[in-house]
């Protein structure tokens, strides 16, 4: 997270005092989320199908791995999905500092504009847009398409990150 506000620091160095948008993905969403408050803010916030709590971000990752080896020559161990997660290596350090993510527990919000590109019906999303909308941040919100991403809602973020 503090590498976060390192790159933040190195992209306001290199182009000056203009305002920062951010884009996060899946842990990425949850990691600019999480970023520390005495940073400078961020103008526009995209929260891509977010990471809202780390616990069942940990179990998700569980499953895919065991599913996984399924499907592989190896043999799944119980110490299999303590030590990898889909093949990288974590420690048990990492594993609590993911677990102990919650996004609906954060005190300042990330940005004061915010778009989160969401499932259909997930109800953790919907509860972290309550959360955001009670510490003050606009909040819009996308919904993913089943199936294929469709190309208009990328061009939709993308003009209003630009906007």
């Amino acid at each position: 997270i503090l590498d976060i506000a390192d790159m933040e620091r190195l992209i306001r160095t290199r182009t000056g005092p203009v305002g920062v948008n951010v884009c996060g993905f899946r842990f990425g969403a949850a990691i600019a989320a999480l970023r520390p408050a005495a940073a400078a803010p961020i103008r526009r916030l995209v929260m891509w199908d977010p990471v809202v709590n780390g616990a069942c971000y940990i179990r998700e990752l569980e499953r895919a791995h065991r599913q996984w080896l399924r499907g592989s020559f190896a043999r799944a161990t119980r110490e299999d999905t303590a030590v990898q997660s889909l093949g990288f290596q974590t420690t048990d350090a990492f594993r609590e500092e993911i677990e102990g993510i919650d996004l609906c527990r954060i005190r300042s919000a990330p940005s004061q504009e915010i778009m989160i590109v969401r499932q259909a019906g997930s109800q953790e999303h919907e509860m972290l847009c309550s959360h955001l909308l009670r510490l003050k941040a606009a909040v819009e919100t996308e919904v993913l398409p089943d199936g294929p991403l469709a190309p208009t809602i990328m061009r939709r973020v993308a003009r209003w990150v630009l906007a």
